[in-house]
């Protein structure tokens, strides 16, 4: 989807928390049903941030 916007989306690229510019891991937790929650956490405070990405493994 080069070049186009998705409805609801917004650009991530600081945390909100501590201002860290350098990227976010990744955090992945366990639902019910086989679903997958996840996360953006940010390496330099910790930080967890909940985009409401599912996926189901």
């Amino acid at each position: 989807m080069a070049g186009k916007k998705r409805a609801g989306w917004k650009k991530f690229e600081a945390c909100g928390s501590c201002g860290y510019k350098g990227g976010f891991h990744l955090a992945l937790q366990r639902r019910a049903g086989g679903q997958v929650s996840v996360k953006l956490k940010c390496p330099s405070c910790a930080k967890a941030f909940d985009l409401g990405w599912k996926i189901r493994l």
